[in-house]
């Protein structure tokens, strides 16, 4: 299971300080779409690929699911547990490393611009289309070297390049494909999106 994003984006005006705000929309709060990730290891020559769906909801957090070439889910509740399923079981999560990416992924996909300073400087690279998260806390500078951030605001996507310690680098492409309506059920609107079962959208309340 390979780190997962899905980000929606609005057009805001760029700002060029070196702590720049992201262009990021916290006005939907329930949202899905689907994902392609691709690994890049030293000594290996082909990159490890996989694409999937992901479902995202403010208040009850993200189900990030791989269709390809295995298939397995990521649940990572807001502020809470996370499991992973596979063959029709799930396992909870429970060290700081799955934590810490509970609270990233959450912050990123509902656009918490403050919870994320408080972990990255954020700064705009001469693409102006690029943003640069460099870690601020020792604990993820052991891990993460940095991570790029490329939005599209036409096409609703985002790149997202994770670049750790050892220069290895995880590239996740991610466009929203779907909005939910705030007050629809978020389990109902979860297993609604293709690949998603029930029983897997239910762990976002467990």
């Amino acid at each position: 299971m390979l780190l997962p994003i899905g980000l929606p984006v609005q057009a805001n005006s760029i700002e060029t300080s070196q702590d720049v705000p992201l262009p990021l929309s916290n006005q939907t709060c329930s949202f899905a779409g689907h994902f392609s990730q691709q690994r890049l290891l030293s000594g290996i020559p082909t990159p490890l690929e996989s694409a999937g769906y992901f479902y995202f909801h403010c208040e009850h957090g993200v189900v990030w699911s791989t269709a390809a070439p295995i298939a397995e889910a990521l649940v990572l509740q807001k502020g809470g547990a996370g499991y992973i399923v596979k063959d029709n079981t799930f396992q909870k999560l429970s060290s700081r490393q799955h934590k810490f990416l509970g609270d990233l992924l959450n912050s990123l996909m509902a656009g918490e611009q403050d919870e994320l300073s408080k972990r990255f400087t954020i700064a705009l690279l001469p693409d102006a289309s690029v943003y640069r998260l460099t870690p601020k806390q020792r604990s993820l500078q052991r891990g993460i070297s940095h991570i790029d951030l490329k939005l599209n605001v036409e096409l609703a996507t985002v790149q997202l390049t994770i670049v750790d310690r050892n220069q290895q680098h995880t590239i996740i492409e991610s466009t929203q494909d779907t909005q939910f309506n705030n007050d629809q059920e978020p389990v109902e609107a979860c297993a609604s999106v293709e690949s998603l079962r029930l029983a897997i959208c239910q762990l976002l309340d467990k």
